[in-house]
């Protein structure tokens, strides 16, 4: 009866499966702003500007009415995920101003510069896989006039449940049972 329980325990801990990645997707349509700075699904947006994060409804993301973050010359944009914890950025979509217009994005000491040829009032997809494992993302406008950013895709990494935990647990329960069992 002992090894059957002690069995089962550990059979219990060992299946208990590994955490995934949740991935989060911000639309600009569902999330608050106040005080200079907006909110949504866990990630903060900052501003360097005096005037704070700021949101444009004229997106030409094919929404109509659909808000998307609006920036402007040399205007720094930071993105963080709770109280510091690392996330990975895997896309989003971007608009920059001008004929020929340039985004500097940054995060965990690596920066790279999207540049779009002007194509009318349409937003590019940017797609990254080089951002993973990061605690800040910061987006700036190097151009002219007012870059927009919206559908930001982040993947946050689920908090683990260590299967010692569970070992512990079937440790506890076989001691209480065992004791239980010279009881009686």
């Amino acid at each position: 009866m002992k090894k059957a329980i002690l069995g089962s325990f550990a059979a219990l801990a060992f299946s208990a499966g590994m955490a995934a990645a949740a991935t989060v997707d911000i639309d600009f349509d569902s999330g608050v702003l106040s005080g200079g700075s907006y909110s949504e699904k866990g990630f903060t947006f900052t501003s360097s500007s005096r005037g704070g994060v700021s949101l444009a409804s004229n997106c030409p993301t094919g929404t109509p009415n659909s808000k998307c973050l609006q920036f402007n010359n040399d205007e720094i944009i930071t993105v963080m995920f709770g109280d510091g914890a690392a996330f990975d950025v895997t896309g989003f979509l971007f608009n920059a101003p001008g004929n020929r217009g340039d985004i500097r994005i940054s995060g965990g000491g690596l920066t790279q510069t999207l540049t779009e040829i002007y194509n009318g009032n349409t937003m590019s997809q940017a797609t990254t896989n080089d951002f993973d494992n990061i605690t800040s993302f910061t987006f700036q406008n190097a151009a002219n006039g007012t870059g927009r950013v919206d559908n930001l895709s982040f993947e946050v990494a689920a908090v683990p449940v260590p299967a010692a935990g569970f070992l512990l647990l079937g440790g506890l329960g076989a001691l209480g049972a065992l004791r239980r069992r010279k009881r009686g």
